[in-house]
């Protein structure tokens, strides 16, 4: 259904309507007033210049499933909406929200998967209220991107796998198109449980951001963290579960480099690093930090101890990966072999 380029049309009202492919509503200056009380299933909701829109609620709740469709997905941009309620199904291909203005709070209650049947899934919310708070608590997994920006709160406590690239900051590859495009408000990112991201991780932008904690983390192919002064590297970061980074970069005004340097001499870092600071942010010109840590100031102990932790990250996800039964004689000797490593060596150092 769609309605579209009425500038006098004030109310929709669909008492009746249960369900419907593709729910396209925009350009509709006047449109104050929604009722669809009885829509349960729709593939794609897409609701796009409405400014005098401001509630907007799917009484029955909108339950079914929208990964069969290629198209689906909730797009929701330039409205005047504060709250929408009902959004209570567990896979959307697409989340997209942009451009609201007042849009305070949003919550997919039972959202597990970003994902279409083909596997491609997507979250992108950037130039709201930049105070807007999103919650996802029972969300897994995003089969694709997820990017924020102008975003007050966020809400992922199940969150696992993220399958090409976190970004939290402007625009990417562009200046940031409105005042709200930084998210200001943002002063903490926890992730307690997201293990793995395929991409990258980009902090860009963020002067309110004081905490950064990914506590299970243990790949990521990038880290990028960019004009965070607020952030206390030393303590605001927590990546104490990460055993393999391919590049990282940390650029601010004051950076403190020691967990980036214990990580590199661990080997966790297996790519570039760089650690510096800003003297010029105007002209971004950078210079090297002071802070760098000789290797060899890392005692035996915390390399057995950081080497340990990843074997037995590596066999969890091996055994998450559903490996044959012949594949467990191998893990088992492994595991012996270590713990009599770890054995000799701690009576070693004890001598």
């Amino acid at each position: 259904m769609t309605i579209a380029n009425i500038r006098q049309l004030n109310i929709i009202n669909l008492p009746s309507l249960e369900k419907g492919t593709g729910f396209w509503i925009q350009l509709l200056p006047s449109l104050h007033t929604i009722n669809v009380p009885k829509l349960r299933s729709i593939s794609m909701l897409h609701l796009g210049g409405l400014p005098s829109l401001k509630t907007l609620s799917f009484d029955a709740g909108l339950r079914d499933d929208m990964s069969w469709y290629f198209t689906g997905g909730i797009y929701i941009y330039d409205t005047a909406l504060t709250h929408v309620g009902g959004l209570v199904f567990k896979k959307a291909p697409i989340i997209d929200l942009r451009e609201n203005k007042n849009l305070t709070n949003i919550s997919f209650p039972y959202m597990t998967v970003a994902s279409d049947k083909w596997g491609w899934g997507e979250i992108r919310v950037r130039d709201n209220y930049e105070g807007l708070a999103l919650d996802f608590p029972k969300l897994r997994e995003v089969r694709g991107s997820m990017s924020l920006s102008g975003v007050g709160a966020i809400n992922i406590p199940q969150l696992r796998i993220i399958n090409i690239d976190l970004y939290i900051g402007p625009q990417e590859n562009g200046i940031p198109s409105c005042t709200n495009c930084l998210p200001t408000s943002l002063t903490n990112f926890t992730a307690p449980k997201l293990s793995r991201v395929i991409g990258s991780i980009y902090f860009d932008s963020s002067p309110g951001l004081v905490n950064i904690s990914f506590p299970a983390l243990q790949t990521v192919n990038n880290i990028t963290i960019n004009n965070t002064a607020a952030v206390d590297l030393r303590e605001g970061i927590a990546m104490h579960r990460l055993y393999k980074a391919q590049n990282v970069k940390i650029l601010g005004n004051t950076p403190s480099c020691e967990p980036f340097d214990n990580l590199q001499c661990r080997g966790a870092i297996v790519g570039n690093y760089f650690c510096g600071k800003i003297s010029d942010p105007t002209r971004n010109i950078v210079t090297l930090s002071s802070l760098r840590k000789d290797c060899r100031q890392v005692r035996l102990s915390e390399r057995l101890l950081f080497w340990g932790e990843m074997l037995l990250a590596r066999l969890d996800e091996a055994l998450k990966r559903q490996l044959q039964l012949r594949h467990y004689f191998w893990i088992i000797i492994l595991i012996a072999c270590l713990c009599l490593f770890i054995k000799i060596a701690a009576r070693w150092f004890c001598k």
